[in-house]
């Protein structure tokens, strides 16, 4: 009796460990992902009303999975969105521009991405943290660059 509870013991932990082998396997991917300074900080104009806002990265992180076509990499983009004191009593809008450039393993641009978050400034609030997601195909032995940009890119 002993000896079968040990060989279905056994045979449910062979089972469980081959399953987590179909799971893809995902590793940190922080240097495959660039934001430099030029980008980083960007003064940004509210959809209502035009008033200033300053937007700028927070920190940026990419967990990578490998694919057959490349590596897909999915980037959290923290953000921190200011706007004056003075003109925080009314509710506004902004919407913040991030471009992602992909290069390949010669820094050749081989394809770029753009996309637009749109924040909603509270009345009495001038800061928000938001965190931006976003998911992108690179080259094998390529890389991506981030960066803000004060106006949408259509």
């Amino acid at each position: 009796m002993q000896k079968q509870l040990f060989a279905i013991t056994i045979g449910a932990a062979m089972m469980m460990s081959g399953c987590s082998t179909f799971q893809p396997e995902t590793y940190a991917c922080n240097n495959l992902l660039s934001a430099p300074a030029d980008g980083a900080r960007v003064t940004l104009r509210t959809l209502e009303n035009g008033k200033t806002a300053e937007a700028r990265f927070n920190g940026v992180s990419a967990i990578c999975e490998n694919q057959a076509d490349g590596i897909e990499m999915a980037i959290d983009a923290g953000l921190i969105i200011q706007r004056p004191q003075s003109e925080g009593e009314d509710v506004t809008r902004a919407e913040v521009p991030v471009i992602l450039a992909i290069l390949n393993d010669q820094d050749e641009l081989v394809a770029n991405e753009t996309y637009s978050y749109r924040v909603a400034f509270d009345s009495n609030r001038s800061t928000l943290y938001p965190v931006v997601q976003m998911s992108v195909m690179i080259p094998a032995n390529g890389r991506a660059v981030i960066s803000l940009s004060p106006q949408v890119v259509r």
